[in-house]
């Protein structure tokens, strides 16, 4: 049985007219399953290529900081044990 998994999340890029140095990156948002839009709990969430993750509750809702985030785009992997997606 394959379960199709649903993120659901939003990035917050902060930043200061005239400071060089850049702001965190902040992710967030929740891990459901696509046919039945229950919430996955305990799905792990990190940044490909960095040392930032985060694992989602009980309401699959994850928050990730991210203090050096690349300029281009930051790629998501989500897994849990036991499932397959």
């Amino acid at each position: 049985m394959h379960t199709r998994l649903v993120i659901l999340g939003s990035a917050l890029i902060l930043s200061t007219p005239g400071v060089s140095t850049r702001a965190p990156l902040v992710i967030h948002g929740c891990v459901s399953d696509a046919s039945t839009g229950k919430p996955i709990a305990a799905a792990g969430i990190s940044v490909t290529n960095s040392k930032y993750s985060a694992t989602t509750d009980g309401s699959g809702q994850y928050r990730l900081v991210v203090d050096k985030a690349p300029a281009d785009t930051v790629r998501l992997v989500v897994r849990r044990i036991g499932s397959i997606w």
